[in-house]
C-alpha cells in the first residue's frame, strides 16, 4: 500500500534580502560607505576557482587578468548599490598588469569615490602596498533606455565573410588561451562589425556565470 500524501502546507522560512548582502567572486560583499571621503571600497581575496578560471587568459604563455575583467567588476558593484540599473563607463585607463598563477590568490580592492571615480588595485603582500591596475569613471544612465534585441540574422547578412574558430583560429593568434577563453567556434566579419559563435559546456557553467561572461567578452 502507498501512503496518501500529506496535504499539510509546508513551512517557509522568510528572510530579508538586501543588495548589500550580494557576493560576487571578483568583488566580494558591498561594504559600508566611508563618509569621511565619500568613498566606498570592496576588498576581497579571489578564491582558487576564480584564479584557475582567469589563468586561462594567457598572452603568449603568461597568465594575466584580462581588461574585460576590470570592466565586468563594475556590474556587481552597481547592482549592489543601485539594483538593476543601466550605466556606462568612461575614461578607461589600464595601468599595470596583474599577473596570475595557479595556487596564488590575490587580494583585490575596488574604490568608488563620489559615486563616479573607480580605481581597481591589488595588494603586494611583501610590501603592503597597493598597485593600481585600472581606473575609469562610472556614469549612471536613464532607466528607460533599453537596447533593442540583437537581430542575429541581420548581423550575419551584414557580415558575409565567415572564418573558422576553434584550433585553427587560436593557433594563428599566438596566445595560448585555455578554458572559456578558447570557446569561439565561428566568426562572421563585416565592414565595421563582427559576430562570434561561442560554444560552451553547460556543466562548466555551474557557479561561474560571471566569470564565463567575462571570458566570452574578451
Amino acid at each position: 500500500q502507498v501512503a496518501a500524501a500529506s496535504a499539510a502546507t509546508p513551512a517557509y522560512e522568510r528572510k530579508l534580502f538586501r543588495w548589500e548582502d550580494v557576493t560576487h567572486p571578483l568583488v566580494g560583499v558591498c561594504p559600508k560607505l566611508a563618509v569621511a571621503d565619500a568613498t566606498t571600497e570592496w576588498t576581497t581575496t579571489w578564491d582558487t576557482k576564480t584564479v584557475e578560471t582567469l589563468c586561462g587568459h594567457r598572452v603568449g604563455r603568461v597568465s594575466l587578468v584580462p581588461a574585460t575583467c576590470y570592466i565586468e567588476m563594475v556590474t556587481p558593484i552597481v547592482r549592489q548599490l543601485h539594483g538593476d540599473t543601466p550605466f556606462s563607463l568612461q575614461n578607461l585607463q589600464f595601468v599595470n598588469i596583474l599577473y596570475l598563477s595557479v595556487g596564488k590568490t590575490p587580494t583585490v580592492r575596488i574604490s568608488l569615490t563620489e559615486g563616479t571615480a573607480i580605481k581597481i588595485e591589488s595588494l603586494t603582500e611583501s610590501t603592503g602596498q597597493w598597485t593600481l591596475h585600472a581606473s575609469m569613471n562610472l556614469q549612471m544612465e536613464p532607466t528607460g533606455n533599453e537596447h533593442p534585441k540583437l537581430d542575429i540574422a541581420a548581423v550575419k547578412a551584414r557580415c558575409p565573410e565567415v572564418r573558422p574558430g576553434g584550433e585553427e583560429f587560436y593557433t594563428k593568434i599566438g596566445n595560448d588561451y585555455q578554458g572559456h577563453f578558447r570557446s569561439v567556434s565561428e566568426i562572421f566579419l563585416g565592414d565595421d562589425e563582427l559576430l562570434c559563435c561561442v560554444e560552451i559546456d553547460p556543466d562548466t557553467l555551474q557557479g561561474m556565470p560571471d566569470l564565463c561572461a567575462m571570458a566570452w567578452l574578451d
